[in-house]
């Protein structure tokens, strides 16, 4: 039996912001609501790397190179349009993610191309990194503990983000930009082998 363990990593992703009308909408899904000018998107694609290899300049190279290649297409620069969001992944003790979908796939794919050139400590088992995703990530205590609440809280917001992604004229502005590579220090649960065990524990 593989006993799991706590290791030191470092997560490499890249990161958007997104404009009032996303923040406006995913709040909607949310018992604690995030302010206007702290919510991120992230992409699905991401990275995890020892730390103390990342600490000591081992992926300096690399990102260098990432980062100049998002340059070259002026993706910092670009807004991406969200399209409706393909799921809510809830987690224990009301965290949480919520995926969309965007306009620009193969810009998306290009960035989680370029991210995928890092050798990662995670393995994702069956499942499969898609490549052309955005998501929010929600904090402990987000989502309603009540499950009646956060079911109706869910479906409300669904509908209502449905209703303006179909509509002329919201749906442009339900954009995200500045996108830019982002590390974060986290605690990673792996299995005996360094595999994937769960979702980051942050420190």
């Amino acid at each position: 039996m593989e006993v799991p363990y706590i290791h030191p990593s470092t997560r490499i992703r890249a990161e958007l912001e997104p404009d009032y009308n996303v923040v406006r909408a995913v709040n909607r899904f949310l018992e604690t609501p995030v302010p206007i000018n702290s919510m991120r998107m992230y992409t699905s694609v991401q990275r995890f790397v020892d730390r103390r290899a990342f600490h000591t300049s081992q992926y300096d190279a690399t990102i260098r190179d990432i980062e100049k290649e998002f340059a070259k297409r002026s993706l910092a620069q670009r807004a991406f349009t969200l399209a409706p969001p393909l799921k809510l992944e809830e987690a224990p003790g009301g965290r949480g993610r919520l995926f969309f979908s965007v306009k620009q796939k193969d810009d998306l794919e290009f960035v989680g191309h370029q991210l995928g050139r890092i050798e990662t400590l995670e393995k994702l088992g069956d499942e499969e990194e898609t490549e052309d995703l955005l998501c929010v990530e929600f904090a402990r205590g987000a989502l309603a503990a009540d499950m009646l609440k956060r079911r109706r809280q869910v479906i409300d917001a669904r509908d209502k983000l449905v209703s303006e992604f179909h509509h002329p004229a919201a749906r442009h502005r339900m954009v995200a930009k500045g996108l830019r590579v982002v590390t974060h220090d986290v605690m990673l649960r792996l299995p005996g082998p360094p595999e994937l065990a769960a979702l980051p524990l942050e420190e």
